[in-house]
Order: structure tokens, then C-alpha cells, then sequence
């Protein structure tokens, strides 16, 4: 379809787009993201004693100022331990410093408690995602962006890929705006 100025809308990020259309397009992406959330609930308790766990004792480490210890493995799994429970191996945090640092605020609260705030910080990071493809591609970004359950999934666990991502696709949103220096510092976190 074509704007006023003969512009594609997929390029002005305009909604030109038939209603029925949007309104399939919108229910099946929430289809999608439903199907892909009740498939990774499931996990959620290994997740947090896994992949989460790791990143909790890494932001642990930082907020009691334990950098120049940060990757050793023998004082990682003593905090997994006290953690989780004796009998476990260690899921090590092989981050960089400064990462552990922007962790340790959610170590204020319980394993528990921290986990939950973990995934809300995921869900807005998704709807922020969806938001952006809505506003650049119109439903049909939203459709295509829920099409890849992967990272939903990734994000279920409590793994950062995805909110490395959000921050790179925000960067790239920056960035198209003209505003070149906070979108290379969201391009370096996603790297």
C-alpha cells in the first residue's frame, strides 16, 4: 500500500494496513506468544536453579565487592551451594564484571523473589520488542517477531540473550533516530 507520498507504509512505519489483517495478524502472534510461554513455564524451576542461579551468584559476588574473585569456580559453587542446595555442579558466571555489577541490585532480594523480578524485567523487555517491530513493520512485524520462539523460550530460563538483544535492537532504534552514542553503548552491551 502507499502513503500520501508514495512511500511503502513497511518503510514510513505507518499502518496502512487493512483492519482484518491487523486483527489476524495480533491474534495470531498472541497465539504464538501463549503457546510459546506455557511451553517454557514448564522449565521455570530448573531455570532458576540453573541459568538464573549462575547470574545471581555473580551479581552476589559483585555486591559484596568480590570481583578480584568474580570467576573463581570454587568460591562460585560454594555460593550455588548455599544457595541451592548441596549436591549440585556448578553452572559458572562467565560475564564480564561490569555485568555482575548491573546484577547485583536483584541479589537485595531472596533467589526467589529475585527470579520473579528477573522475568517481569523480560516480559517488558518483550513488549517493548513488540511494540518497536509494531511500530516499524505494523502487525505484521508483531507476527513475525513472535514467530521466533526461541528466544521466549531463552528468556523463560532466565538467560540474558534476549535481553542482549532487546538492548541491541533499541540501539538499532537509536540509532535510525540520528542519536549515534547511546546506540553504540546499547550495541556494546548486546556484545
Amino acid at each position: 500500500m502507499h502513503g500520501d507520498n508514495g512511500m511503502d507504509s513497511a518503510w514510513t512505519g505507518k499502518s496502512l494496513e487493512p483492519r482484518q489483517r491487523r486483527l489476524a495478524n495480533f491474534l495470531a502472534a498472541g497465539a504464538i506468544l501463549v503457546f510459546s510461554l506455557a511451553t517454557g513455564a514448564d522449565i521455570l524451576s530448573h531455570a532458576k536453579q540453573q541459568d538464573f542461579l549462575n547470574l545471581y551468584t555473580g551479581g552476589l559476588l559483585a555486591r559484596e565487592g568480590q570481583y578480584q574473585r568474580l570467576h573463581d569456580p570454587v568460591l562460585q559453587l560454594r555460593r550455588e551451594r548455599d544457595l541451592a542446595g548441596p549436591g549440585r555442579t556448578l553452572v559458572p558466571f562467565v560475564r564480564p564484571h561490569f555485568y555482575a555489577l548491573a546484577l547485583s541490585p536483584l541479589t537485595l532480594l531472596p533467589l526467589d523473589k529475585a527470579f520473579v523480578v528477573w522475568l517481569a524485567l523480560q516480559v517488558a523487555l518483550l513488549v517493548a520488542l513488540l511494540a518497536l517491530a509494531g511500530r516499524d513493520m505494523g502487525s505484521e512485524g508483531v507476527l513475525l517477531a513472535a514467530m521466533f520462539a526461541g528466544p521466549l523460550l531463552g528468556f523463560c530460563t532466565g538467560r540474558t540473550a534476549f535481553s542482549l538483544r532487546c538492548c541491541h535492537t533499541s540501539a538499532s532504534a537509536v540509532s535510525s533516530a540520528g542519536k549515534s552514542g547511546a546506540a553504540d553503548f546499547g550495541g556494546a552491551c548486546y556484545w
